[in-house]
């Protein structure tokens, strides 16, 4: 899914409308989230480098847990969400996705 340019600096009434129903199902409204800067180390294999708005990857992968985990749930201080799935096994298997800030316009998405 191409997200289109509107995407990357502002959200606007289209942000709104897309992810209408996910800021009151994880209560997202009240809380104001910090963006950390990346740290050394935080630059590895299992980061991925975007120029996507925080804000809309954090709503968006909070709209879209359900097809790859059973559960999510949002950090209250940083834009981290932890998720609960189960693997091909059967086995529970839990891991976090945290978006930091490499400079004013990248982004990363820390595995």
């Amino acid at each position: 899914m191409f997200a289109g340019a509107n995407k990357f600096r502002s959200g606007g009434d289209d942000q709104a409308n897309e992810f209408a129903g996910i800021e009151q199902a994880f209560n997202l409204l009240s809380v104001k989230r910090t963006l950390r800067d990346i740290e050394e180390g935080d630059d590895n294999t299992s980061s991925l480098k975007t120029a996507a708005d925080a804000e809309y990857l954090f709503k968006f992968l909070l709209k879209k847990y359900s097809d790859f985990a059973q559960k999510a749930e949002p950090s209250d201080k940083y834009f981290k969400i932890k998720f609960q799935a189960v693997d091909s096994n059967q086995i529970p298997v839990e891991f976090s996705v945290e978006i930091k800030k490499v400079d004013e316009e990248i982004n990363i998405l820390d595995f």
